[in-house]
C-alpha cells in the first residue's frame, strides 16, 4: 500500500469516525436527559409512598387506588398514541397494562420508566442512528470512487445509489443480529438491570438517592455498549460502501489493511497485507469489521506495493516502514525486545495514573496485548505467589486470551482494565505485591471454575465477587 492509498484510507476512516462521534454526542445528551427524567419519576414515587424516605417491597406491590389508576392509564394511553404515530411499534407489556383493571405501584413505576426508555431507544438511538449510518454509507461510497478516479487519472460515471440496498444493509445481521435487534436487546437488558436495582432497593429499604446512583452505573455501561455497537456498525457500513464502489468501478481485488500499533487484534494482524477478490469479500471473514471496535479497512489493489506506510510506537509517535511490510514483520522487527524474553516494551506508566483517564485506558490496551505474547509471566507469578503454575496459566487465559459470552450474542475478550494491568505487572515483578493482587487471582480462578460448571459469565462474576471482591480490595488499598 503506497502513501496515496494510506492517506486516502486514513481520511475515509477519519470521516466515518467524525460522523459517528457527532451523532454519539447527541445520543449521550439523550441518555443524560432520560436519566434525569427517570430520576424525577423515582423521586416522585418516593414522595407519594415513602415512609421515612424508604419504601418496602410489600408497600411497592400495593395496588393503585381509583384516582391513581385513572391518572396512570391516561398517561399510558397518551404514550401509546405517541408510539403509534412516531415509533411504529408499541411495547406489548405497556399495551397489556393499558387494559388491566388492577395495577400495583411497582408495575406503574416500571411502566413509566419503560415509556421513557422506549422513546430513547426507538427515536434517538434507532431512528437517528439508522439515518446517520445511511449518511456514512453514501459519504464513504463517493469518497472511494473519487479516490480511485484521482489515482487512475480519470473518473467513471457515478452510479445512482440504490437507497433500498442501504436499508437492507442496516437490517443485515452481519454478526448474528442486525442493528435494530441489538439495540432492543440492549434496551431489554437495561430494563432488566433497572428492575433488579429497584427490587434490591425496596428489599433493603434504600433511599431514592442510592437508587439513582445504582441507575447511573447501569446507564454508564449502556452508553459504552451503544458506542461499541455504533462503532462496529459504522465500520460495517463504511466497508460495504467501499466494496460497492469497487464493484461499480470494476476493481477486482482489494488489500486488507490493519493498523500498525499495539491495539490491533490478533485476527486483524493475520489478515494484514493479504489480497482478496472483491466478489469473494465476506464481512467478518476477510473483510472488516472482524470484531467489535475493529479499526481495519481495505484499499483497492492494483499490483505490487511500493513506497512506505505509517506505524505508531508506544509513545504515540508516527514513523514509516516499507509498504509491503505485514503486521507480523513489523511486530517482530519493531516491538519485541532484543532479549527475546517475550515481554513487550509497552512504555509502562506509573501506577499513580488516574485509572479512568484516556492515558490509563491506552496503557491497558497495550499491556493486555503484550501479556498475550508473554511466555514467562505465569512461571514468574507462580514463583512469587506460591500458586501452581498451571492455575496461573488458566487465570491468564481467562482474563487476557479467551473469548467469553458477555451477554451480547458474540464471544469476545474482556475489555482491558488499567487496575488489573497494574496488578498483573506487580505479580510478575514480585515487588510491592498488594492484597488486591491476590484477591484478583482468587476471584478470577473461582469465576472460571464456576463457568466450567455451566454458569454464565455474569452469574459467575457475581458469585465470585461475594467471596473475593476485587473492586472493594482496590478501594481498601487506596484508603
Amino acid at each position: 500500500m503506497d502513501k496515496y492509498w494510506q492517506k486516502r484510507a486514513e481520511q475515509r476512516l477519519e470521516a466515518a469516525e467524525k460522523g459517528l462521534k457527532e451523532y454519539y454526542k447527541g445520543l449521550i445528551r439523550a441518555f443524560e436527559q432520560v436519566k434525569r427524567e427517570i430520576n424525577a419519576v423515582i423521586y416522585d414515587f418516593y414522595l407519594k409512598y415513602a415512609q421515612n424516605n424508604k419504601i418496602s417491597l410489600v408497600e411497592a406491590q400495593n395496588y393503585l387506588n381509583f384516582n391513581e389508576l385513572k391518572e396512570f392509564k391516561g398517561d399510558l394511553q397518551e404514550f401509546i398514541r405517541f408510539a403509534k404515530e412516531n415509533i411504529g411499534r408499541v411495547n406489548i407489556e405497556l399495551e397489556n397494562l393499558s387494559i388491566k383493571a388492577r395495577i400495583t405501584r411497582y408495575q406503574a413505576l416500571e411502566a413509566q420508566i419503560n415509556e421513557i426508555l422506549e422513546k430513547l431507544y426507538a427515536i434517538d438511538y434507532e431512528k437517528y442512528g439508522s439515518e446517520k449510518l445511511k449518511d456514512i454509507y453514501q459519504d464513504q461510497y463517493h469518497r472511494t470512487l473519487f479516490d480511485i478516479g484521482q489515482y487512475r487519472g480519470f473518473n467513471q460515471a457515478v452510479a445512482q445509489l440504490n437507497t433500498n440496498i442501504i436499508d437492507e444493509l442496516i437490517k443485515y445481521p452481519f454478526n448474528g443480529l442486525n442493528f435494530s435487534d441489538r439495540i432492543w436487546r440492549q434496551k431489554g437488558d437495561l430494563i432488566y438491570k433497572l428492575r433488579e436495582a429497584m427490587t434490591t432497593s425496596f428489599i433493603q429499604g434504600k433511599n431514592p438517592k442510592e437508587l439513582a446512583e445504582s441507575f447511573a452505573k447501569v446507564f454508564q455501561t449502556k452508553e459504552y455498549e451503544a458506542y461499541r455497537l455504533l462503532h462496529t456498525e459504522t465500520t460495517f457500513m463504511a466497508e460495504q460502501a467501499t466494496l460497492q464502489a469497487y464493484r461499480d468501478d470494476e476493481i477486482e481485488q482489494y488489500e486488507f489493511v490493519a493498523t500498525l500499533d499495539m491495539r490491533t487484534s490478533d485476527i486483524c494482524q493475520e489478515h494484514d497485507g493479504k489480497i482478496y477478490d472483491v466478489d469473494k469479500a465476506t464481512v467478518g471473514v476477510n473483510c472488516p469489521p472482524l470484531h467489535p471496535f475493529c479499526r481495519s479497512t481495505t484499499v483497492p489493489y492494483f499490483g505490487e506495493k511500493e513506497g512506505t506506510r505509517a506505524a505508531r510506537g508506544a509513545d504515540g509517535k508516527t514513523y514509516y516502514v516499507p509498504a509491503n511490510m505485514t503486521y507480523e514483520q513489523w511486530y517482530k522487527g519493531y516491538v519485541v525486545n532484543k532479549n527475546n524474553s517475550g515481554i513487550i516494551n509497552t512504555g509502562a506508566i506509573s501506577g499513580a495514573l488516574n485509572p479512568y483517564s484516556k492515558e490509563a485506558n491506552k496503557h491497558a490496551v497495550q499491556y493486555y496485548d503484550s501479556v498475550r505474547r508473554m511466555k514467562s509471566d505465569s512461571i514468574k507469578i507462580a514463583d512469587n505467589t506460591g500458586y501452581k503454575p498451571e492455575n496461573i496459566l488458566k487465570i491468564k487465559e481467562h482474563i487476557f486470551i479467551k473469548r467469553h459470552d458477555l451477554g451480547l450474542g458474540v464471544k469476545e475478550r474482556f475489555a482491558p482494565d488499567y487496575e488489573i494491568a497494574q496488578s498483573w505487572q506487580r505479580l510478575i515483578d514480585g515487588k510491592n505485591i498488594k492484597e488486591q493482587d491476590y484477591i484478583l487471582l482468587k476471584h478470577e480462578f473461582l469465576e472460571l471454575k464456576l463457568m466450567e460448571k455451566g454458569y454464565l459469565q455474569q452469574e459467575a462474576h457475581l458469585k465470585a465477587s461475594k467471596k473475593y471482591n476485587y473492586s472493594k480490595a482496590l478501594e481498601k488499598g487506596k484508603s
